[in-house]
């Protein structure tokens, strides 16, 4: 087994002061290979998932204050710590329509902290309806973390000159194995039900490209709200 860094590079002269991520992905069969076995007969993880549920177990190796952008997971999932420290902060899934989200990932950068007059410009509604609904924990050497399917999570380790070294499980939610994507490896890809509808909606937007105001909003709306009763949800407005 080889570990390469994101750019593909082997060999550092100085991995203190390097900005690294490390990210092995071991997908169904369990760990294998060197010094990961080791590993992971050293780490006793309580099985909280039903065990044909599993879906894969990822080795995240990373150097000091390094942040993991702000996305979601479409399978459930259990972060353990093994070495350093990190803080997580999560998003529970209603904040998705503040998430300004392409695919799983958020594209807003600074998710803790006071915004800045740009920050605010480009992402109002982040920090106006889903910001003060963050929930922030710090993992320490020992402790792990459920992080259910859909919760947004940005991730950044402790800036303490040390490495981190944390373990991912992954499971699926759902019993079906037909409803997620089968060439998902990390636990990310939409499930199959809900890229279908994304498609259904991209088209009805198409059909609706061309309307004329207020015909486009009227029939939009209207689109929109025999959808939500279809499937007997709540559509939050956009503010």
């Amino acid at each position: 087994m080889c570990i390469r860094d994101r750019q593909g590079n082997k060999n550092f002269d100085d991995l203190a002061s390097a900005t690294w991520l490390y990210q092995i992905t071991t997908h169904h069969d369990g760990f294998g290979g060197d010094g990961v076995t080791d590993l992971a007969c050293a780490l006793d993880l309580p099985v909280i998932w039903p065990e044909d549920r599993f879906h894969s177990s990822v080795l995240r190796i990373s150097s000091s204050n390094t942040t993991l952008w702000t996305h979601y997971d479409t399978h459930d999932n259990l972060l353990a710590q093994v070495v350093g420290a990190k803080t997580v902060t999560l998003f529970p899934p209603d904040a998705e329509p503040y998430m300004y989200a392409q695919g799983s990932s958020s594209r807003v950068e600074n998710v803790t902290s006071d915004p800045s007059d740009e920050d605010y410009a480009k992402f109002p509604l982040f920090y106006d309806h889903a910001r003060a609904s963050g929930i922030s924990v710090t993992l320490r050497a020992g402790d792990a973390l459920y992080i259910p399917a859909f919760w947004f999570h940005h991730v950044v380790s402790a800036d303490e000159g040390t490495p981190s070294v944390a373990v991912n499980v992954f499971w699926r939610s759902l019993d079906d194995k037909r409803a997620y994507d089968a060439k998902d490896i990390y636990g990310n890809k939409d499930m199959c039900a809900g890229k279908e509808a994304c498609e259904l909606a991209v088209r009805a937007g198409d059909a609706l490209r061309a309307v004329p105001e207020p015909y486009k909003s009227f029939y939009a709306r209207r689109a929109v709200k025999m959808f939500a009763n279809q499937v007997g949800v709540r559509v939050t407005p956009s503010c």
